[in-house]
């Protein structure tokens, strides 16, 4: 009998948010005063010191969740990525502060390839309590396995699309409200077997000011 080789990524979230970071922002700086990158801990960005930062400007906030790709074998001709249960309780806590939530993986089966260029398809995930959901996607972004559960994850989509959805269903607020409204989503989606040193999914975040412009 033929043996199935396992899936498995050949890189960390962290090295996917290298690629992911300086992409969107390059998309949205044309289109607000400042976009500031950011992320969240509480007793760094979220901290007393942080708080008296106030520009006193409007800000709208974006939530990305860095995917990896995952392989049967490097240099395969698709990708598949997941979407934890996790990342929905994360885009339901944040929708109810205006907080659209995204992610992005980039399209490369090997981490050689894995550069400030490569190809990226991004996802809009909609409130929903779900659990896990898989895509497999080619490196030409075509999805060619959709699970009938994944009504939540909408994509793959373009940048713009990502900038007009934004621009859309974000709610601007003020300094203040922004830091706590992340620390508030920080903590209702807190995973049951969060320990304190080790947490579940966290995202990036991107801090717009200013209103937007088409």
């Amino acid at each position: 009998m033929t043996e199935v080789a396992a899936i498995r990524s050949f890189c960390s979230e962290h090295t996917v948010e290298y690629v992911l970071v300086p992409r969107i922002v390059r998309e949205f700086a044309p289109h607000y005063d400042k976009v500031v990158a950011l992320y969240f801990w509480a007793t760094r960005e979220g901290n007393t010191t942080s708080r008296l930062c106030d520009p006193h400007e409007t800000v709208r906030l974006v939530s990305v969740f860095p995917r990896r790709p995952k392989v049967a074998t490097p240099n395969d001709q698709s990708v598949l990525v997941k979407f934890n249960a996790e990342l929905f309780t994360w885009a339901t806590e944040s929708y109810r502060f205006g907080i659209p939530t995204f992610a992005g993986v980039p399209l490369v089966s090997s981490l050689a390839h894995l550069t400030l260029e490569s190809p990226l398809a991004w996802f809009h995930l909609a409130p929903a309590h779900l659990g896990d959901v898989e895509l497999t996607i080619t490196l030409d972004g075509r999805v060619v396995q959709v699970p009938s559960q994944s009504d939540s994850v909408e994509g793959p989509i373009n940048l713009t699309d990502v900038l007009n959805r934004v621009g859309r269903l974000s709610r601007p607020c003020s300094w203040e409200e922004a830091l706590e409204h992340l620390n508030q989503v920080r903590s209702n989606a807190r995973p049951a077997r969060y320990f304190y040193f080790i947490g579940g999914y966290k995202p990036f975040h991107l801090l717009l000011f200013g209103q937007y412009a088409c």
